[in-house]
């Protein structure tokens, strides 16, 4: 019982040695003050802690004119035992003030950085939701292009299928044309098939260069080439107002 509360008053001995160590160590460096003032008429004041001791030092004009430690107040004749200390807080007072006004400046542009970099970011924030909007415009019109070239494509696909009708349709137009006109001839209504000039078929009448044909090779006409009669065929140079199909003379069609 008594080895361990030997041990733990030991224990406690070191501890407070080395406590009282840091606090000794701390104390005797120089410039640990509590104020340092100047009134404004040129006096300066100083207080500080040193090796235990509270060292008040007043100067005027940076010449000390009075020394106080521990409160007591130090006889003029006796302020030179003090130079070597005096000095020493001096030169630290001056180091830890130069210390904290590089401190302060360093601040200040830390300040002016956070509020540039506050700044860049309101705006980074801001652009972030140009981008965002932008972002869903884009999306947006991609949709509405998507949708556009289908209808493009159906477009597309609904072209190629009128044209092969187109091609088709005009395949079988030079091959009735051809028909009528060897009809013509074969009738002997003109001598060849430079010979047609101009014709007129409808389902009322049908003029063949500039005459009215006979009815019977209206109707014979009408029969085989309906389609044609019902709309209204002419051959020409003039477009004869009466037909919707109409093919210039000489033409292939």
């Amino acid at each position: 019982m008594n080895s361990k509360l030997n041990a733990i008053l030991t224990g406690a001995a070191i501890l407070l040695a080395l406590a009282g160590a840091k606090a000794q160590s701390d104390d005797q460096r120089p410039g640990n003050s509590n104020y340092h003032i100047f009134d404004g008429s040129g006096k300066e004041i100083l207080n500080t802690h040193w090796k235990g001791h509270v060292y008040t030092i007043t100067r005027m004009g940076g010449v000390m004119t009075g020394l106080c430690v521990d409160n007591k107040k130090i006889d003029s004749a006796d302020c030179s035992k003090y130079d070597s200390v005096v000095s020493r807080i001096l030169k630290q007072v001056e180091a830890d003030e130069a210390q904290g006004e590089r401190d302060r400046a360093q601040g200040e542009l830390d300040r002016q950085q956070a509020d540039r970099d506050r700044a860049q970011a309101d705006r980074d924030r801001a652009q972030a939701e140009i981008d965002r909007q932008q972002g869903a415009r884009d999306r947006e019109q991609a949709v509405h292009d998507q949708e556009q070239a289908a209808r493009d494509r159906e477009q597309a696909a609904r072209d190629r299928v009128q044209a092969e009708a187109d091609r088709r349709q005009a395949a079988e137009d030079r091959e009735n044309f051809r028909r009528l006109t060897a009809i013509l001839v074969e009738k002997k209504l003109i001598p060849d098939a430079a010979g047609l000039k101009s014709l007129l078929l409808t389902d009322d009448e049908l003029m063949i260069n500039g005459k009215k044909a006979d009815p019977a090779i209206h109707r014979e006409l009408k029969e085989k080439f309906g389609r044609w009669a019902h709309q209204g065929l002419s051959v020409g140079d003039e477009c004869n107002c009466n037909a919707s199909v109409h093919f210039h003379t000489g033409a292939n069609p």
